[in-house]
């Protein structure tokens, strides 16, 4: 991600000296004024009981699919069929992680209450030395805005130093449970949108739809989608797309020992989506389909 946020980034060290009394007052200062820029909102926007409405604001999801296939190591046939099951199943982590980093920078730590609605946390160096991070939320209607903002002098890199000026580095809004909202990372020091993404969660019956986007959220932009559900048996079901790279569908038992995967591959040279390999498996007994280009099959194998 290359962020300099202090959980993306080593911070930088370095302090001017000066007395303790003068550093707690300018910390004090900074991070009222910090807190204000990143939490106020219209006073209609705010609880009309004067009193916070949740005790705390909830963790934000991060991506993923709540099963993992298992499919035992053994014969030649099976690790074949195992290492295209998991290589696919981590695509959605490789593709998205820089995505699960920013909502950790979000949920570490534990909130303080800053006013009516609204909570924060303040990481790494005091504000006005060094590097600081304010994180925050507000409540604002029947939604939580999710915020990072970053200040001082921070190191992005080996031997390489930034300066920023409360640079808003994250910022999501999300429903009161954190089941549906949009999340948005900014570039360094820009208010340009790097990446965005959003996401529509539900337990009855527990399912998950998340989509990723360069820049700001609009279809042209976007580069990953990921959906699952689980039916009445424990079915998980999974659609998974990485634009003009890879996608695949599955279908997995609530054990992870039994299911199906077909995937699909990109050919760049004809702009078109070709099947690449049929799997099936069970406790003990699978089988492995492989196609060419073409179409046909290459090769098969089963145990």
């Amino acid at each position: 991600m290359g962020s300099p946020g202090l959980t993306h980034a080593r911070r930088c060290a370095t302090n001017r000296p000066t007395s303790r009394i003068q550093a707690l007052q300018l910390s004090a200062a900074i991070a009222v004024v910090m807190l204000l820029v990143a939490c106020c909102g219209s006073d209609d926007e705010k609880s009309p009981t004067g009193s916070s409405t949740i005790d705390s604001p909830p963790m934000l999801p991060s991506p993923r699919v709540p099963i993992q296939p298992v499919i035992p190591a053994g014969v030649s046939a099976a690790n074949e069929a195992r290492a295209i099951v998991n290589a696919q199943w981590n695509m959605i982590s490789y593709s998205t992680r820089t995505c699960a980093t920013s909502i950790a920078a979000i949920n570490s730590g534990e909130w303080s209450h800053a006013g009516i609605d609204c909570w924060s946390k303040l990481r790494g160096d005091p504000p006005g030395e060094g590097c600081s991070s304010l994180v925050s939320a507000c409540l604002l209607g029947d939604r939580l805005q999710f915020s990072e903002v970053v200040s001082g002098t921070c190191q992005v890199g080996i031997g390489e130093f930034r300066t920023y000026d409360q640079w808003r580095h994250l910022l999501s809004t999300a429903h009161l449970d954190a089941q549906q909202g949009i999340f948005t990372e900014f570039e360094p020091g820009s208010e340009v949108a790097k990446q965005s993404w959003s996401w529509s969660l539900s337990s009855s019956p527990a399912s998950g739809e998340w989509r990723f986007h360069h820049g700001v959220i609009e279809e042209a932009s976007r580069f990953a989608r990921l959906d699952w559900t689980t039916d009445n048996e424990g079915i998980v079901q999974v659609d998974w797309l990485w634009e003009k790279t890879g996608k695949w569908e599955a279908e997995v038992d609530s054990s992870g020992s039994s299911g199906t995967m077909i995937v699909h591959q990109w050919l760049s040279e004809s702009s078109i989506w070709t099947l690449r390999h049929e799997i099936a498996w069970s406790d003990s007994h699978g089988s492995l389909k492989t196609y060419d280009d073409a179409g046909a099959i290459s090769y098969e194998t089963v145990w």
